[in-house]
């Protein structure tokens, strides 16, 4: 059974509500603490552990198939070398994106959106993290906007990324009906401002970028605060002191065990 997501704009949950309502957990690659990050394999993990959104990385082929990868080459997750870019959907999915990361996840393949959309749905919501594409940002864009529709998917995405020229580029593109959108920092500075002027929901600053000053300047203008990336009780239990609104982790099981209690 899916979660309830926030709508666009909404307030923040009431303070009295339960911890493991209010705090929603988001699997960071999936599970990629225990599973290979950006995979099937990684996504059901999050979602065994009862999270309420998935967040994945997204890049184009060399012929504009949306994956799902975070660095810019292939090396380091898959038995694959140089750029995502440089290879096609169809030399891509024949590579090994398991087995680096573990034996046991030998055979396992880099998705495509598509896929995980289609996964996803009636299970949890998706943050598409759109990754930088210096020379086809609007097609990247473009081929993402039409996998969400697609899949349907439109009341279930948030689109984020580190590159406000991104999120505007997201706006431009649905200007009647705008998906809710999300820029990451790694620090405070300008966070908040700069994602009122983009029009953001959310802003997803790097755990060691929060404050209570960064929170409560969030509240003060709708904007949800997601932290990244909490992988111990005690940065679990630092973002919940903080209040936030959303915890990312590459291990979901562990932050709904320090959650829980806590309600």
């Amino acid at each position: 059974m899916g979660h309830a997501l926030p709508r666009r704009g909404g307030a923040v949950t009431d303070a009295a509500t339960p911890m493991r309502e209010r705090i929603r957990i988001v699997g960071h690659r999936g599970a990629a603490g225990i599973a290979p990050e950006n995979t099937l394999p990684s996504f059901e993990a999050a979602w065994a552990a009862g999270v309420a959104w998935v967040e994945t990385d997204v890049r184009l082929t060399r012929d504009a198939v949306p994956v799902l990868m975070h660095d810019t080459t292939l090396d380091r997750t898959t038995t694959g070398q140089g750029a995502v870019s440089a290879l096609t959907w169809d030399e891509l999915r024949r590579l090994d994106a398991g087995v680096r990361f573990a034996p046991k996840f030998a055979g396992t393949r880099v998705p495509r959106l598509a896929d995980l959309l289609a996964a996803a749905a009636g299970r949890s919501g998706v943050l598409i993290e759109l990754k930088a594409e210096a020379e086809r940002a609007d097609l990247l864009v473009q081929r993402v906007l039409a996998a969400v529709e697609a899949a349907r998917a439109t009341a279930s995405v948030r689109l984020i990324s580190f590159e406000p020229e991104l999120l505007e580029r997201v706006t431009g593109a649905t200007p009647d009906a705008a998906l809710p959108t999300g820029l990451i920092a790694s620090t405070a500075a300008g966070l908040v401002e700069t994602a009122r002027r983009l029009g953001c929901d959310a802003i997803h600053p790097r755990l060691t970028a929060l404050s209570p000053e960064l929170v409560a300047a969030a509240r003060a203008t709708g904007l949800r605060v997601n932290a990244w990336t909490a992988n111990t009780p005690e940065q679990v239990r630092q973002a919940i002191a903080l209040g936030v609104d959303e915890i990312t982790t590459d291990f979901p099981a562990l932050a709904r065990q320090v959650i829980e209690p806590a309600g």
